[in-house]
């Protein structure tokens, strides 16, 4: 195994932990009602901005020089690998967003909303994370024509044209902020082809420029603050989350300079590293169903929620330990199931 698969397994890992630590803030943020408890939350958020680029750089890193099997055979292998699971899980949310509107009815089934979780559906998000997969399912659908045109271009051409869609996304963004429009779901991975470009270009330019570790470091802590103090502004006078989104310059500005410096460490291989990241996309997929199960089990609601520091630290702390070792688990069986089931009854297991 080279140190360039390594570097993709860890980043891999940072990509999911951030991202369950993005939602489980989230949901934190927006339980909690005075303006202390939304700052913590909000830092924390903006830290965990840069999960989603990492997975569609990661995805530009392995793909651009694609060259292995006919365009037929290449979606067989991302119906079977991507769209099938996102189906299944598609069809799991909805049967747990009919579950959550039962409990919250308290009994009173003319208040269960079964019409909200077709919509989401056909908005391209049946749940609130799952809308990336709905986004990267066309991005995937491209690739083979994407690197047959473009892994023969140099390495400045490469980086001009993520530096020009980067550009692209940005003013994209702001518009559709200006206008409060999210667009057509199946054209959104328009805004990340920069983010897929970068990784292309990092794969080119791995053996060139060595990206300084503590200046990138420093860099994406500042953009991090940047994020979280322009959100805290714009939230506070106009509800506005604009620097949230992935193609606001602070996100994008500290999501290249990570994963920039990131794929050009040499780690050493991990059992447990290798294990997180051959799951990562399971992972993905059934996180957000734990973390609403442990806000359901813990009984907090959706607003009005008051916490002390420590209490909030507390409950971050046991809910992100309990919510990765529950995805790992279910991974875990998964994996088991689908060894002792695949071959004697022929079961599909995402």
């Amino acid at each position: 195994m080279n140190n360039r698969i390594l570097s993709i397994d860890y980043l891999r890992v940072v990509a999911c932990l951030l991202v369950i630590l993005l939602h489980l803030c989230g949901k934190f943020m927006f339980a909690a009602e005075p303006l202390h408890e939304f700052f913590v939350s909000n830092i924390l958020n903006s830290f965990s901005r840069i999960c989603v680029p990492l997975f569609v750089m990661i995805t530009g890193y392995l793909t651009i020089s694609y060259r292995e099997s006919p365009y037929n055979l290449y979606t067989l292998k991302i119906t079977r690998n991507i769209i099938l699971p996102t189906l299944i899980w598609t069809a799991i949310y909805f049967i747990f967003n009919i579950i959550k509107s039962v409990i919250q009815a308290d009994g009173n089934f003319s208040n269960i909303d079964f019409i909200k979780p077709i919509t989401l559906i056909l908005s391209g998000a049946p749940y609130y994370h799952m809308w990336y997969m709905y986004m990267i399912i066309p991005l995937y659908l491209i690739i083979p024509m994407l690197s047959k045109s473009l892994g023969s271009l140099s390495i400045n051409h490469l980086k001009c044209i993520a530096i020009v869609l980067f550009i692209l996304s940005l003013c994209d963004g702001i518009w559709k902020a200006a206008n409060e429009e999210s667009g057509f779901w199946m054209f959104s991975f328009v805004d990340y082809l920069g983010y897929y470009f970068w990784g292309a270009y990092c794969l080119k330019s791995i053996q060139l420029n060595k990206t300084n570790g503590y200046y990138s470091l420093v860099a994406y802590i500042v953009f991090s603050l940047l994020t979280a103090l322009l959100t805290q502004y714009f939230h506070v006078f106009s509800d506005e989350f604009y620097f949230y989104k992935n193609y606001s310059p602070t996100v994008i500005l500290a999501s290249v300079l990570v994963f920039s410096y990131l794929i050009r460490i040499k780690p050493v291989a991990n059992k447990y590293v290798t294990f997180i990241s051959n799951n990562s996309f399971r992972i993905y997929f059934c996180h957000a169903a734990v973390i609403d199960t442990y806000f359901i089990l813990i009984g907090i609601s959706s607003k009005g929620l008051k916490f002390s520091y420590v209490s909030y630290a507390l409950y971050l702390i046991i809910g992100f330990t309990v919510v990765f070792l529950v995805s790992l688990l279910i991974c875990r069986v998964l994996e088991i199931i689908r060894y002792y089931s695949s071959e004697k009854y022929k079961l599909y297991i995402p």
